[in-house]
């Protein structure tokens, strides 16, 4: 817990915003949407602090879905998009062939538990988005069919544990077989999604929390298992985003070319960083999972910082299992030629890790010269999770905004 405490802690050093910006709390009953399509899809909006963003209960942590535009905006009620997609990516090989699990505008996840690894009613109401605040309690109806019996949290006494000044929880599980793109068969998951914030006027108003629980519903291992937090950031336009990787900050984040059309002059920066990784066996090391101590255990920093290309020749979109797998392992997508540091020459799987501010190192714009619409990702990995293991990774979204585009 003090790794995370001191990671985040660095953090906000990075990402206070000036005083000017007004957004409070949300307040009232929690904004949703519900869907009636093949797989039902319910979605809330998180309106904790300044960030605003539509989540849904298959797997996106900003969904455009809920309303056809961007999912995230920034400052909340301002109309301003930061982000337009963003969510988990799970792929590994199970029973032989590999398989994957993804939100990626569309999902391979479906609303619900998987107990014994059979999916139940994804239609049932109980699967959809559960939300708490700090005044929640008997007769809120979130509080009073708090899912306990599906694995939502809950303190010592039984009652809903709410993390934050206001907690957002779902499961959805990839044992369905009705996919709305890439074929794969079930990669056996089941996840619990926790998002939460901090209200506005803290020095965490910035951030959301997302923390995610897998099991292996499967009868059989996964192995190889890779996971990632991916995203389609625009910064206001969608035209002139560029990328960059901090590895001491186990961070991916996006930042502007310029000026900006939405937000102006300055305009502001994302960034999504790693705070704990699962757990692998490591003799003599202390890990940290589900609340304790693991010992023999240590957490797996990030495996690759990914720096997504729409419609570019290297590094674009996938379309396919094996193209996923490439990007979560830091390969080509579609060759998957290994990631090469264009000023060492050396393999590495953290693109433009350099400084933009500096310009020393590799950054975005070196190689690439045209910045544009860009997507990152974030993995962990690889690891191998038996029938019934359990694995906890938590991630925040930090955004910051100084005076100029990269201050």
């Amino acid at each position: 817990m003090n790794t995370k405490i001191g990671l985040l802690s660095f953090l906000i050093c990075f990402v206070l915003v000036s005083h000017y910006i007004s957004a409070k709390a949300g307040t009232g009953d929690p904004q949703r949407v519900q869907t009636s399509l093949v797989t039902p899809k319910s979605f809330a909006f998180f309106d904790v602090n300044y960030i605003g963003s539509w989540t849904s209960n298959r797997g996106a942590i900003v969904s455009y879905e809920a309303t056809g535009n961007g999912g995230m905006e920034w400052p909340r009620s301002s109309g301003k998009g930061i982000v337009f997609d963003s969510g988990i990516w799970t792929a590994g090989w199970a029973e032989g062939e590999l398989r994957i699990a993804t939100q990626y505008y569309a999902s391979h996840f479906s609303p619900g538990v998987a107990p014994g690894g059979i999916p139940e009613n994804p239609a049932d109401p109980r699967f959809r988005i559960y939300v708490i605040d700090t005044l929640s309690g008997p007769g809120d109806t979130d509080w009073d069919e708090w899912p306990v019996a599906d694995g939502a949290p809950v303190d010592s006494a039984g009652s809903p544990f709410l993390f934050g000044d206001k907690t957002y929880w779902s499961v959805f599980n990839s044992l369905d077989t009705l996919f709305d793109f890439i074929p794969t068969l079930p990669l056996g998951l089941e996840i619990r999604q926790l998002i939460y914030g901090f209200a506005a006027d803290s020095t965490l108003s910035n951030v959301l929390y997302v923390n995610y629980t897998l099991i292996n519903r499967l009868s059989s291992q996964i192995d190889s298992l890779m996971i990632g937090l991916w995203a389609d950031t625009d910064l206001g336009s969608a035209s002139d985003d560029f990328i960059g990787t901090d590895t001491l900050l186990q961070m991916v984040y996006s930042w502007n070319d310029s000026s900006d059309s939405v937000y102006g002059d300055n305009p502001p920066a994302i960034g999504y960083t790693l705070l704990q990784g699962p757990i692998v066996f490591s003799s003599g090391d202390t890990g940290f999972a589900f609340g304790q101590r693991i010992v023999d255990h240590r957490n797996l920093p990030p495996y690759a910082y990914i720096r997504g290309l729409k419609n570019a020749r290297l590094w674009r979109d996938p379309t396919n299992r094996q193209q996923v797998y490439n990007n979560l392992i830091g390969l080509e997508t579609l060759s998957g030629s290994p990631m090469i540091h264009p000023l060492t020459g050396l393999v590495t799987r953290a693109a433009v890790s350099g400084d933009p501010v500096t310009k020393e190192g590799w950054h975005d714009g070196l190689d690439v010269t045209w910045s544009g619409d860009r997507r990152n990702l974030i993995s962990i990995g690889p690891i191998s999770m038996a029938p019934g293991d359990s694995q906890e990774v938590i991630f925040a979204v930090v955004i910051g905004r100084g005076s100029n585009h990269l201050d």
